[in-house]
């Protein structure tokens, strides 16, 4: 199998509905691919609408698993663990993709096999943009955007956001995976949903 999609959610269950929604209008890779989701030990009855088959509507095949370690490195290591892909693409729960995005990194790791790929996050804030926001700021919603066009990332120094972004599975198991140690853990939040882009 190509590709792993992986949502990693933890108490969020309104705002994974409205991702898994947002889903449904993906054009699909041509390579085979999974969606993988895993519950970060939600307490908010996330757990149990997964169990109970709520993102059966999608028609892919979908796997659901549970991680009780919390923080979102520990769900991304189990996400690691469990993909039958090649490639692991992560997605945050609070996310909407454009529809071409799954073709596009499809592409991207046709041409050039790479180890990783950052892709573009836009903040989609409820209101109008308050004055007081600027760019600079932008990046503690989620925000990332190295330009329209795609190109290589050289320098240790650049960060990708893992909220979208995809990494050759064996390579990061070989570097043992996530710090479990870093990342989110427990139910912060921005509020602001974000939409997510391949070229970056």
């Amino acid at each position: 199998m190509k590709l792993t999609l992986s949502i990693c959610t933890h108490n969020h269950l309104a705002a994974l509905k409205q991702t898994l929604t947002g889903l449904h209008d993906l054009h699909p890779p041509q390579g085979s691919w999974e969606l993988l989701i895993v519950d970060n030990a939600s307490p908010d009855g996330t757990g149990a609408w997964l169990a109970q088959g709520g993102w059966q509507r999608l028609d892919i095949d979908c796997r659901v698993v549970q991680e009780n370690r919390l923080g979102v490195a520990h769900a991304r290591n189990r996400a690691l663990a469990e993909a039958k892909g090649e490639y692991v693409v992560f997605l945050d729960d609070d996310e909407t993709p454009e529809i071409d995005w799954l073709v596009n990194l499809e592409q991207i790791i046709d041409s050039y096999h790479p180890a990783a790929i950052g892709g573009r996050i836009r903040a989609l804030l409820p209101n109008s943009r308050p004055d007081w926001l600027t760019d600079e700021l932008l990046g503690f919603l989620g925000e990332l955007d190295y330009g329209p066009v795609e190109r290589a990332l050289t320098e240790i120094s650049t960060p990708i956001f893992t909220g979208n972004a995809v990494f050759h599975r064996q390579t990061i198991l070989d570097a043992s995976g996530f710090d479990g140690n870093l990342g989110r853990r427990g139910n912060i939040q921005s509020g602001v949903r974000t939409q997510s882009f391949t070229n970056a």
